[in-house]
C-alpha cells in the first residue's frame, strides 16, 4: 500500500499501473484545470454537431 491519498490506474499507452498521488501539489494543481477544461473542450464540439446537423 502506497502511503497518503493516491490513484492506482492502468496506463494504456505505458501498458503498465501507475500511481498517481492526490496529495501531489502539481497533481492538485492540474485537476481543476483539467476539470474546467474537459467541459469547455467538449460540450461545446458535441452542442455544434447536434445543432449543426438538426438545422
Amino acid at each position: 500500500m502506497v502511503e497518503g491519498p493516491s490513484i492506482e490506474e492502468f496506463d494504456e499507452e505505458l501498458g503498465e499501473w501507475i500511481t498517481i498521488y492526490t496529495a501531489s501539489p502539481t497533481f492538485a494543481h492540474t485537476t481543476p484545470i483539467a476539470s474546467s477544461n474537459y467541459p469547455k473542450f467538449y460540450a461545446p464540439e458535441s452542442k455544434f454537431d447536434s445543432t449543426g446537423a438538426s438545422s
